[in-house]
């Protein structure tokens, strides 16, 4: 989290002092003064870790001033270039298998040095970083919408759809799921390139409802799941592994979806389902699983939905809407959450200030750990 200089905290304390908290049943008391152990619980779910210096810099400052010193490193630029390879020329993989096995199998290894290059990049901002909750937000979204990398080998798709997520987690959610659609790497990994009129796949579709926006069995059918997949004919990668839409293996008929009929296209499928009574409280119960507990208040859970909803789904409402209720205050939450491996040497590194000799070393360690980033 970017520190906070004091002019700032005390604006913040003055602010909350004449100011009435915008509280309900289920929101948080906001102006309450932070004790040592509430900094410490909100830094480590949201920044990784807690320095004594974040501490110091917190401790009886109202909760609102944490708060929105967490939200503002969503926007936070990067610390530090993107990696190399990711600015390259794609490597020409089929090719250099078709001259040699020997020429393919090294072009493949590359990709895989690629790759811990990328965990690497990722490890560092996520340890140097000033704005550590852009970094859990962004391992958060990665887990969500997961794919894998040993689906295609291909460094620069992982890289992309990577950066994707950075770009579009501090705006819209229908954004964020539309790139979703259009992601080669997702494509890949549920089959949709397999995906024509001729032969369906309904991998993605299935998953697009069940665990990427409403919830298993939560308002949708079977027969939406196929229709959805039908929307989803079409939808693959050329040969350069770029998305692209092709009309000729895509099912132009009439689909019913959530009742209503049309000729969709991928397209169609995020206004949609967005538009369903269902849609909202799975994405927040996953959140709050993620930085809050592992059973969901369902009054919690729907008051939130319901400011998310009214934002027309901004995602850092999402995001405050968790930040701001009893439940991530709440001392019963405290210390409940078990860390992956990732998070558990960030969070040393960020809390002690210490760093491996070489960045290498803490990719060794996440494996050993038995985590391997973009890897699932």
């Amino acid at each position: 989290m970017r520190t906070l200089n004091r002019a700032f905290l005390a604006a913040g304390a003055a602010v909350c002092a004449f100011t009435p908290a915008l509280a309900s049943a289920q929101t948080a008391d906001l102006s309450a003064p932070l004790a040592i152990e509430d900094v410490r619980h909100a830094l480590t779910r949201t920044s990784f870790g807690a320095s004594p210096s974040d501490l110091g810099a917190y401790v009886g400052q109202p909760r609102s001033v944490l708060v929105e010193g967490i939200l503002d490193d969503i926007t936070a630029a990067d610390t530090q270039p993107r990696p190399a390879f990711t600015e390259e020329w794609p490597v020409p993989v089929e090719l250099l298998f078709a001259k040699s096995e020997t020429l393919g199998e090294l072009a493949i290894g590359q990709q895989y040095i690629n790759l811990g290059e990328l965990s690497t990049w990722w490890m560092v901002e996520m340890m140097n970083s000033d704005s550590p909750f852009k970094e859990q937000v962004a391992m958060f979204w990665m887990d969500h919408f997961v794919t894998s990398f040993v689906n295609h080998e291909d460094s620069q798709m992982t890289a992309a759809k990577f950066q994707t997520v950075r770009d579009l987690m501090g705006g819209n959610f229908k954004d964020l799921l539309a790139a979703q659609l259009r992601d080669p790497s997702m494509l890949y990994y549920l089959n949709n390139i397999e995906n024509t009129a001729e032969a369906p796949n309904e991998n993605l579709g299935r998953e697009l409802l069940e665990l990427f926006t409403l919830g298993q069995g939560r308002g949708y059918t079977e027969a939406d799941i196929r229709d959805v997949s039908r929307a989803l004919t079409g939808a693959t990668v050329d040969a350069d592994n770029q998305y692209i839409f092709l009309s000729s293996d895509h099912d132009a008929g009439t689909k019913t979806i959530f009742g209503q009929s049309g000729t969709f296209t991928p397209d169609d499928l995020p206004q949609l389902i967005m538009s369903q009574d269902a849609f909202g409280p799975y994405i927040v119960e996953k959140l709050w699983k993620y930085l809050v507990s592992t059973q969901p208040d369902p009054a919690q859970v729907a008051e939130i939905t319901a400011k998310w909803k009214a934002s027309d789904w901004d995602l850092p409402t999402l995001y405050r809407g968790v930040l701001e209720s009893q439940g991530f205050w709440d001392a019963a939450n405290h210390g409940t959450l078990v860390k992956s491996p990732m998070e558990l040497y960030i969070g040393f590194a960020r809390t002690f200030g210490t760093a491996p000799p070489y960045v290498a070393d803490f990719y060794d360690l996440s494996l050993d750990g038995g985590q391997e980033a973009f890897m699932p």
